[in-house]
């Protein structure tokens, strides 16, 4: 079964994912400036969904076609239509947001107390070390769902 997901469709667009999670967790360890190490984050997820959308277009997958998609998400949405007002939709969307940033909250507290704790275990590049670990955990599962 070809999975629909278009960041996972090719082998590019899931090394592209690994090695932009990678960078862009280790940039704290190279940029010490707050608003460079922002535009190099920025500059690092553009580059990396350039890269899969590229990797997309080439593939010939009729799931991940920009028509088909859409198709589907139309017609998801005129289904949805009824179920959802604007009220309810306004409500969904503001949970979303503050999961986004509780979740962000958590992930930076959780980072901050694992890189303290390997600088006193050695580690010099700490933040390189948890990209490198994360690049991996997200090819492999990425590639792990491609296969299954």
């Amino acid at each position: 079964m070809t999975n629909a997901n278009p960041l996972d469709d090719t082998t590019t667009g899931r090394i592209t994912q690994a090695l932009a999670l990678a960078a862009y967790t280790a940039t704290p360890d190279y940029i010490h400036n707050k608003a460079l190490r922002t535009l190099a984050k920025l500059g690092i997820t553009t580059t990396a969904l350039g890269i899969i959308s590229y990797a997309n277009l080439q593939d010939d997958n009729p799931d991940n076609d920009p028509q088909a998609m859409l198709g589907r998400l139309e017609a998801e949405l005129a289904a949805q239509d009824s179920e959802l007002s604007p009220a309810k939709t306004y409500l969904l969307l503001l949970g979303i947001c503050l999961a986004v940033g509780v979740v962000g909250k958590i992930d930076a507290v959780l980072t901050n107390k694992i890189t303290r704790l390997l600088r006193r275990a050695g580690v010099r590049k700490p933040h390189t070390l948890l990209g490198a670990l994360a690049g991996v955990v997200v090819y492999a599962a990425s590639t792990s769902e491609k296969r299954g």
